[in-house]
């Protein structure tokens, strides 16, 4: 993955004014977390908020947000970036039973 090829990173006042839906999360750890799902496809770079929202879990060690509530900060963030977004999260299948 190209890093580089993504729109540079946004300024202080770009990510202050920029509003997730978890107050929480800091804008760092979702701009790291849509950088490192972007994947170069014919669209551009493009996002898939079910691998987004689970490199977000992993980076802030948040197991307990909604998914629902994760996918929509991702996807703000991945279209602040300029990336396009594959929404594939599932709701709840992070609470299915593994057999």
């Amino acid at each position: 993955m190209a890093v580089a090829e993504l729109r540079e990173w946004p300024n202080q006042a770009e990510r202050g004014s920029m509003e997730t839906h978890i107050a929480k999360i800091d804008p760092i750890d979702l701009e790291t977390a849509v950088r490192t799902c972007a994947h170069d496809r014919s669209v551009g770079k493009l996002v898939s908020t079910a691998h987004a929202v689970e490199e977000l879990r992993m980076l802030t060690g948040d197991f307990t947000s909604p998914d629902e509530e994760l996918a929509n900060a991702v996807s703000a963030m991945a279209v602040q970036l300029g990336c396009a977004v594959l929404f594939d999260e599932q709701p709840g299948a992070d609470n299915q039973a593994l057999v």
